[in-house]
């Protein structure tokens, strides 16, 4: 599943008038399930081009979209280079690769939900909701 947000530097708005979006954005992909494992790929883009370059960002797990953090019972960065692991499996200062590519991979044994969310300077984007079956 792709959360794609809207990617146009600008943007039009109900009335007519228009707002810039964020320089920078994020993309989601969320990967099915296997062996109680789900991977999140976040491509970070500057308007609607790709990144072609590293960023720093800080991503996190929550059981609300950009909530206080909720670990999961193993977390890592599977993509880009981790930094600093802030919270045991849940949150972690990221570099991406040069591509602007991260990956944080969650286990979970059961039932759950999480979201992923990536703070990009002072802005914040979260995917959708990340299932775990039972």
């Amino acid at each position: 599943m792709t959360q794609n947000h809207e990617l146009r530097p600008v943007r039009e708005i109900a009335d007519g008038s228009t707002e810039k979006t964020p320089r920078l954005n994020a993309t989601f992909s969320i990967g099915d399930e296997a062996t109680n494992a789900i991977i999140v790929t976040v491509q970070i883009y500057e308007y609607e081009d790709t990144l072609a370059e590293t960023k720093l960002v800080r991503a996190w797990l929550s059981d609300t979209a950009a909530g206080a953090v909720s670990a999961v019972t193993t977390g890592a960065v599977s993509t880009g280079t981790e930094l600093e692991e802030i919270t045991a499996n849940g949150e972690w200062a990221v570099i991406t690769n040069s591509s602007g590519v991260l990956a944080i991979t969650g286990t979970i044994a059961g039932a759950a939900t999480r979201y992923l969310n990536v703070a990009i300077g002072s802005d914040i984007f979260s995917s959708s909701v990340i299932t775990w079956a039972a």
